[in-house]
């Protein structure tokens, strides 16, 4: 079944068994969004390999930090030893930091997608960043895809709805040393 296809049956199944499934956004949303909700976006910076900036519908510009995960900091100094597991060589993590980058940059930079919010997480970080999943104009969930390809980790100290079936895909990557797994 090719992606456009799996695409519309997704939505589809979203819509029937899950109420809202595009929302436009208006300048109230940000503060109250629905957590049913797939709410369109475009991409406009990709600050580092989990924390994007984009413009929604009504033209504000928010910044999202990816909801679930974590990836490496881009800078050497800091990168904590043994934050990813036993991962020691800080060098290594910063090298998959830029590689998560631009990965996304790929991904995401300059294009369209959605974000969605989980009833089980606030809607803002400390920083005022946007808590969200994100997807790209295929459905393709960002943060799954990061962790698939070992540029990130499962954040365990939130609570979110995906976070058993993260801890899946991050399993395989470490028991196949996929990414900076191999560090």
């Amino acid at each position: 079944m090719n992606s456009y296809r799996l695409s519309a049956v997704f939505l589809f199944c979203a819509i029937l068994f899950g109420g809202c499934v595009y929302q436009e956004m208006k300048t109230d949303d940000l503060s109250f969004p629905q957590t049913n909700c797939y709410y369109a976006i475009t991409v406009i910076d990709v600050v580092d390999g989990d924390t994007i900036k984009a413009v929604v519908n009504n033209g504000t510009i928010i910044s999202i930090r990816f909801l679930g995960i974590d990836t490496p900091e881009l800078h050497k100094e800091d990168n904590v030893p043994n934050e990813y597991n036993y991962i020691t060589n800080t060098t290594c993590l910063s090298e998959f930091a830029l590689l998560a980058k631009e990965h996304l940059q790929n991904l995401l930079q300059n294009a369209t997608g959605f974000i969605k919010f989980d009833e089980n997480v606030s809607v803002k970080d400390i920083y005022g960043r946007y808590l969200c999943y994100v997807y790209n104009d295929k459905m393709i969930d960002v943060q799954k895809n990061l962790l698939k390809k070992g540029y990130a980790r499962v954040y365990d100290a939130e609570n979110f709805l995906m976070k058993e079936e993260y801890k899946i895909v991050q399993h395989y990557a470490i028991d196949n040393m996929v990414g900076l797994w191999s560090c």
